[in-house]
């Protein structure tokens, strides 16, 4: 049987980083989140955030704009946060209505908590990796925690969206590992994903990824979510890969703890360059 890759412990760990870095710090990190009161997953989301960041040692501040929010005054909020002095880290909305996209380019890249900004995405391109995305991050922490080389290995990755493949596969690659990055329109997709070490699968589609994409030598991490009958459930039909695959993280209890940890990992992060590069605004 497959060994299961459970998200809590490597939380676990990353926390317990994060309250030995907030000492270290000499204050709670502050994160405004920002997003809109009618997006029912973006409150739930931001809601769990700032249910847990008391046991991380952080304090959140959870701003909520009317949907008709013009750009001006998304721009606006930002701006204000940008200069707040008691705001270390913002995190907005994702995915933001196409109108207001290019708004998360004027988050100062210090206090991108979520790493959206190009400024941020370019660093992680030439390899320097200021801040990185919460969810690429922590299927690196995962990979590292569980002691799953990456140097030297196939790695397959399915979706190519902007919050996960795609800086998903410049961490990768930054960590020397040789990436495939696919989609759901890739020709001959399980063909490809079986021949991998690696598959991490990101493309919402749920219970995608059965017995015809992996191998035995098949380590699978599931960032897919999406929900059927309002039951959540990842990319992985578990039942079918389970007795093939050499480890896969479920869904829920894999991946999700994770994130979330490396979410608040990257406000102290936030808070510690703010210390520096305030003054130099």
């Amino acid at each position: 049987m497959a060994e299961i890759l459970y998200g809590k412990p490597v939380a676990q760990f990353i926390k317990q980083q994060v309250i030995s870095d907030i000492d270290k710090l000499g204050h709670c990190p502050v994160i405004a989140t920002v997003g809109f009161a009618n997006n029912l997953e973006w409150q739930q989301y931001a809601g769990s955030i700032a249910r847990n960041a008391q046991q991380y040692n952080c304090i959140v501040n959870n701003i909520e704009l009317n949907s008709t929010c013009s750009e001006q005054q998304l721009s606006d909020v930002i701006d204000n946060l940008n200069n707040d002095t008691n705001t270390d880290a913002l995190l907005l909305q994702q995915p933001l209505p196409e109108s207001l996209m290019s708004c998360a380019n004027k988050i100062l890249w210090y206090k991108d908590c979520d790493s959206l900004s190009q400024s941020n995405f370019f660093a992680t391109f030439v390899g320097r990796e200021h801040i990185t995305s919460a969810t690429p991050t922590a299927v690196v922490r995962m990979l590292e925690f569980y002691n799953i080389p990456l140097k030297g290995k196939n790695v397959v990755i399915i979706g190519r969206g902007l919050a996960v493949g795609k800086p998903l596969s410049l961490m990768l690659t930054n960590r020397n590992a040789t990436v495939t990055l696919c989609h759901t329109s890739t020709v001959d997709l399980p063909n490809i994903a079986r021949k991998a070490d690696i598959i991490v699968t990101a493309c919402g589609r749920g219970a995608m990824v059965d017995k015809q994409y992996v191998s035995s030598n098949s380590i699978v991490i599931d960032v897919g979510l999406s929900f059927t009958n309002g039951k959540m459930q990842g990319d992985v039909n578990i039942e079918s890969i389970g007795s093939v695959c050499k480890a896969y993280s479920p869904v829920p209890g894999g991946i999700g703890p994770v994130t979330q940890a490396c979410l608040f990992a990257n406000a102290v992060k936030c808070a510690q360059l703010r210390g520096k590069y305030d003054n130099k605004r």
